[in-house]
């Protein structure tokens, strides 16, 4: 059973069914940051709170819920993938660049206020589960500029090389 696509702002994507291919997988360390790392699992439908909380005391963090059947998951490093068997999980993608930027950015319709020379202004939001202080480090690591942090919300202004959006979106830390 296919629950349907999943509704990004870019538009609708199916997942396939690769939930056995993924538990059989490694994750690559560069995907992780502060012991977690982050993927879209989709279900084969919306779970009950009894399972999601149970999958919860396993360790998982549910983050976002994305339409169809779909949540965006924190899974600590050290998880054994093969648990994802005892739950009804259809799929479990890693989120790429175009799940995260904005349709009006992909457009290029640039607002003048947010272009400065080769750079742009923008509002990025990251995982609530990682603390601002660790993704500012990896964003100073990265020399991106960081303008304002939004206190008690997963959110930075920055200014970041208009060239490198895709790269800066393609972070595991970048939501």
């Amino acid at each position: 059973q296919n629950p349907g696509p999943v509704m990004f702002r870019s538009g609708a994507e199916s997942f396939p069914d690769n939930l056995n291919r993924f538990v059989e997988s490694t994750i690559s360390p560069a995907d992780i940051v502060g012991g977690r790392y982050y993927r879209y699992v989709q279900f084969q439908a919306t779970p009950p709170d009894v399972k999601r909380k149970e999958m919860e005391r396993e360790g998982l963090k549910f983050l976002a819920y994305i339409p169809h059947a779909t949540y965006l998951v924190s899974i600590p490093a050290n998880y054994d993938l093969k648990s994802l068997l005892n739950h009804p999980v259809r799929s479990v993608v890693r989120p790429n660049s175009l799940h995260k930027v904005s349709p009006q950015l992909v457009e290029e319709s640039l607002p003048d206020w947010a272009v400065n020379g080769q750079d742009i202004d923008l509002i990025v939001q990251f995982p609530r589960d990682l603390s601002p202080e660790e993704v500012k480090a990896q964003l100073r690591i990265r020399m991106y500029e960081i303008l304002e942090e939004v206190k008690g919300e997963p959110t930075l202004y920055l200014r970041a090389p208009i060239d490198k959006l895709y790269h800066l979106a393609d972070l595991p830390f970048i939501t």
